[in-house]
């Protein structure tokens, strides 16, 4: 999950490297948080397809607040 918070768009492949697991335990690992709402399929693809976790990108995207 910490990796969503460096990379809030990411993909199998990166996960694969960079948590250090298998193709498919991060296909399980995105198929498990696309369930529970935490990534979006952002591509439209059936191959190649790139995940958003669409509340950090909001997050990202907001107005910064001043003081």
């Amino acid at each position: 999950m910490e990796h969503l918070f460096v990379r809030p768009v990411t993909d199998i492949r990166e996960l694969e490297y960079s948590l250090g697991i298998t193709f498919e335990a991060a296909r399980r690992l995105v198929n498990r948080l696309e369930g529970e709402g935490v990534l979006e399929e952002i591509t439209g693809r059936r191959r190649n397809r790139v995940y958003a976790a669409q509340e950090i990108v909001r997050v990202l995207q907001g107005p910064i607040d001043e003081e």
